[in-house]
């Protein structure tokens, strides 16, 4: 899958997830998918289950998700964005074929792009530019 390809997964993921579409996530996410907080003493989602527990925890507690910006290449996708207003937090979701396998979260753009040892990003998409 090219750059191009990644970022629509990643739109229809969110789209999935604005749903509460969780046959449509279960498809996208693999089963043992993990989800890496930034801060290191957690909470780690460390499995599927663990992830979709996290998302209707946050459905049911409100917190809206607002996505700022997304960058792509053909395995990653960063995506910034602010649970209710906060401060923005980058997260990486990796696939591997249309399968999102690791989501790590992130302070910052700067900090994401560290830890992978990438500093260019193939695809660029923020609100209001086209898809």
């Amino acid at each position: 899958m090219d750059a191009q390809g990644t970022m629509r997964l990643m739109f229809d993921t969110m789209d999935a997830y604005d749903r509460g579409d969780f046959d449509r996530l279960a498809e996208i996410y693999a089963e043992d998918a993990q989800w890496i907080n930034a801060d290191p003493t957690g909470p780690h989602c460390r499995n599927r289950d663990d992830i979709f527990t996290m998302f209707r925890q946050r459905r049911d507690a409100g917190i809206r998700l607002a996505f700022d910006e997304m960058r792509s290449t053909p395995t990653r996708v960063a995506l910034t964005a602010r649970f209710d207003g906060r401060d923005p937090v980058v997260t990486v979701f990796s696939f591997q074929g249309r399968r999102i396998v690791t989501v790590r979260d992130y302070p910052s753009i700067k900090a994401a792009e560290a830890a992978l040892g990438r500093r260019r990003w193939w695809r660029r998409w923020r609100p209001g530019s086209p898809g």
